[in-house]
């Protein structure tokens, strides 16, 4: 009995499957796929705390340069400026760089960069004047306008590399950018723009003024220096100077503001030079994280602003010494 059964077993063939069944495979897809979906959001969620993270030590590498700044000179740089409507000037050291802004009578030639200048009359940004305390002494010494920096840029907006510039800007009608014939067309460029109630343009009546920390009478806690600027992000693919001129030109929009709203990035158009009021010629501040931005104060604290702040709140803040209480924000 036993005999015949092992003989039974002997002859039979044994089938081993190969693969998966459809239906196996589309489970395997659907397991697959449902790990992903709750995957991605928390990646995306620990990148963007990792850039946020990152603009607040930029914004606080740059209040330390700015406060060294003020140590070795006892007063904050001005933004820079002192151009002209028609012509490049040799006192404003132009290579023949000019915006021709809708409506204008002419094109204006910036003041630009150099490292001859004087402190107080430095004609290029605030962000080309502090780079000595950013160790960038070879940048500054050379004026060189296309070598863009880590610390100037908001990583998750863009990457820090310079950028050309079209001679027609394809997004805001009417502008137009001149560059030099031979020039290298690529601009090195920050996210991050001034104050301009305390780091002045230094144009028409402000040429050679500065503000102190002694002058700063509403308090430096309550006192913004540094921001994350708006931008309409349109026009930052497309190379606009739209409110985003580059470090070496002073006087400008994209490196000094003091507007009272916050936006996400977005196609924002108007909305990146609006926010002015009595005093103020307006740019707002923003950033591509949904609903805040970052502040650098100064006292060197950096804080974070809910796009829903009110903007006599923001415009408090802007002003160093104009008496008025600061609500809480």
């Amino acid at each position: 009995m036993k005999r015949a059964n092992v003989r039974r077993e002997v002859g039979r063939r044994w089938h081993i499957r190969s693969g998966f069944t459809l239906i196996e495979l589309l489970v395997v897809i659907a397991i697959i796929g449902l790990l992903l979906g709750l995957l991605f959001p928390a990646v995306q969620q620990a990148r963007d705390a990792a850039y946020r993270t990152q603009s607040t030590n930029n914004l606080k590498q740059i209040g330390l340069a700015l406060q060294l700044f003020h140590d070795v000179n006892h007063f904050f740089p001005n933004n820079g400026g002192d151009g002209n409507y028609g012509s490049a000037t040799s006192a404003s050291h132009n290579p023949g760089v000019a915006t021709f802004g809708a409506g204008w009578s002419g094109p204006y030639y910036w003041g630009y960069a150099s490292p001859k200048d004087r402190p107080k009359l430095q004609h290029g940004s605030f962000a080309y004047a502090i780079l000595p305390y950013l160790e960038e002494q070879p940048t500054f010494a050379a004026a060189q306008h296309n070598l863009a920096l880590s610390v100037l840029i908001m990583p998750g907006r863009r990457s820090a590399l310079p950028q050309p510039v079209p001679a027609t800007d394809p997004i805001y009608p009417g502008w137009t950018y001149i560059t030099p014939p031979g020039f290298s067309n690529n601009w090195a460029r920050t996210d991050y723009a001034a104050n301009d109630q305390v780091v002045l343009p230094a144009y028409g009546t402000n040429w050679g003024k500065t503000i102190r920390i002694a002058d700063i009478q509403d308090g430096t806690s309550r006192t913004v220096l540094v921001g994350e600027k708006a931008l309409d992000h349109d026009a930052m693919e497309a190379g606009s100077w739209y409110w985003d001129e580059p470090i070496v030109v002073g006087g400008a929009g994209g490196t000094a503001r003091c507007g009272d709203s916050i936006y996400s990035d977005g196609p924002l158009r108007e909305l990146v030079g609006g926010g002015g009021y009595p005093g103020c010629g307006g740019g707002n501040w923003g950033s591509p994280h949904a609903g805040t931005a970052r502040f650098l104060f100064a006292d060197g604290s950096v804080r974070v602003m809910d796009e829903e702040i009110a903007t006599t709140v923001m415009q408090q803040l802007m002003r160093p010494r104009d008496g008025a209480p600061v609500s809480e924000f």
